[in-house]
């Protein structure tokens, strides 16, 4: 079996226009937290300068909706990179 091509892509998430973030139909998702407050991303709690991973198993392709929350005072700066097979 030939072995899929991807590739990844990112985005910054903005907080005062959006109120998700869209997997999108990709394979994995990844969300850096790089802003100084605690958020939690679709029920996990990711602490600022951390990151969180949601793996896709297989050639299983992720559908989720995440929604975002600050859950201590600071700033919220959430990126995400997507793997997306071709």
């Amino acid at each position: 079996m030939k072995k899929k091509s991807f590739e990844y892509r990112g985005a910054k998430y903005n907080p005062q226009s959006e109120s998700f973030i869209e997997a999108g139909g990709c394979a994995d998702i990844t969300f850096i937290n790089q802003g100084t407050a605690d958020v939690v991303i679709g029920g996990t709690l990711v602490k600022a300068g951390q990151s969180f991973t949601d793996p896709a198993f297989g050639d299983e392709i992720n559908e989720s909706r995440y929604t975002v929350q600050s859950v201590t005072a600071g700033t919220t700066e959430i990126y995400f990179r997507k793997k997306i097979y071709k």
